[in-house]
């Protein structure tokens, strides 16, 4: 066997991880909790960061569906410069998707690392997180230097709700996620949840996302047919979340035209009023 090196990623850390899980971090009930530290200096500059989460240390079983908007900061302390806001998370039981969300942008070593939380459910919960830094992104890909959301509802902890309509695998409507396009975006990654629904039956999701300046047509379909579904439940298993819960980043250019607005539609397995419903947050990187 041939010598080999990493050649793609050349170091990667770890950091806030515990035995099980990671660090607690607080959040409240459609409010953001308390910043807490993940790590007090992130120990070489990142090209990239795989943010990972668990329900393990938390000490409450989450019997009802929950979501959950995570910011992540530069901190020195006492000032955060938010450099990723509100990346949802879909909860039911002990069961969370995403468990990892990938962010490919550039993070100067020595820094201070805070996240804080809100979700859909109560105050002063907390939920698991700890990063595992990457040096020379992914497969040497250009790392990016900002990430921009769109459709995040930080009054309800979830995503812009989109409705499949009341005709099973039919695509629904389209709803846009964010307006007037002013940030040229060069990745994209989409996160789908199972809007906060408590109870239910066994839901697949097909979500198409668009860019265009009015109601898009099948020209402006920029990604087609991600796939996500809940598994219902019966006498023994509750609901799931959704999953998965993201998809991407994806390498795919949109402009910054000022006129053009990020959409997205669905198409649901169900057409019960609220098992059909997703909700839907856009991350884009530039």
């Amino acid at each position: 066997m041939g010598a080999w090196t990493l050649e793609d990623v050349s170091r990667i850390g770890v950091e806030g991880a515990q035995p099980v899980g990671g660090v607690n971090v607080d959040t409240d009930f459609n409010v953001k909790g308390t910043w807490t530290e993940l790590t007090p200096a992130l120990p070489f500059e990142a090209h990239g960061v795989y943010l990972c989460f668990s329900l393990r240390n938390t000490g409450v079983v989450y019997t009802t569906g929950r979501t959950w908007l995570i910011d992540l900061a530069i901190s020195d302390g006492t000032t955060r410069w938010i450099i990723a806001a509100d990346l949802p998370l879909d909860s039911m039981g002990s069961a969370l998707s995403p468990a990892g969300i990938w962010l490919p942008i550039t993070i100067p070593a020595g820094v201070r690392l805070d996240a804080r939380g809100q979700n859909s459910g109560s105050n002063n919960l907390t939920i698991d997180m700890w990063l595992l830094p990457m040096q020379r992104g992914l497969a040497s890909s250009a790392p990016y230097s900002r990430c921009h959301t769109f459709g995040a509802n930080t009054g309800l902890s979830k995503g812009t709700v989109i409705d499949p309509g009341l005709t099973a695998d039919t695509k629904g409507a389209w709803t846009v996620l964010g307006s007037d396009l002013t940030v040229p975006l060069k990745a994209l990654s989409v996160f789908i949840g199972h809007n906060a629904n408590n109870v239910g039956d066994e839901t697949f999701w097909n979500v198409d996302v668009a860019f265009a300046p009015s109601t898009p047509v099948d020209a402006d379909i920029v990604l087609h047919d991600l796939p996500s579904s809940t598994k219902g439940q019966d006498a023994t298993f509750a609901q799931s979340p959704a999953i998965p819960g993201v998809h991407g980043p994806f390498p795919l250019t949109i402009p910054a035209d000022g006129a053009s607005d990020l959409w997205a539609r669905a198409a649901s397995s169900q057409a019960d009023g609220s098992d059909r419903l997703c909700d839907v947050v856009l991350v884009g990187f530039d």
